[in-house]
């Protein structure tokens, strides 16, 4: 993989992570010691913006969530 397609992940990845989070308004996997941290990154899906009970239409979680 070259590195500017690693640059491109890495911002597509923090758009949807800071998308994620001003919606939500908490982190997607938690504070946690930064190994577990990126294990979950790497092999879990966070919880849907709405598991908290905010009211976010379901078409922006979608899109949120594609990301």
């Amino acid at each position: 993989m070259s590195s500017e397609a690693v640059a491109t992940a890495f911002d597509i990845f923090s758009l949807a992570r800071s998308c994620y989070e001003m919606l939500s308004g908490r982190r997607a996997f938690g504070p946690r010691p930064p190994i577990e941290t990126m294990n979950s990154i790497l092999h879990d899906d966070p919880p849907t913006c709405q598991a908290k009970g905010s009211r976010i239409p379901q078409s922006l979680e979608r899109i949120v969530a594609m990301v």
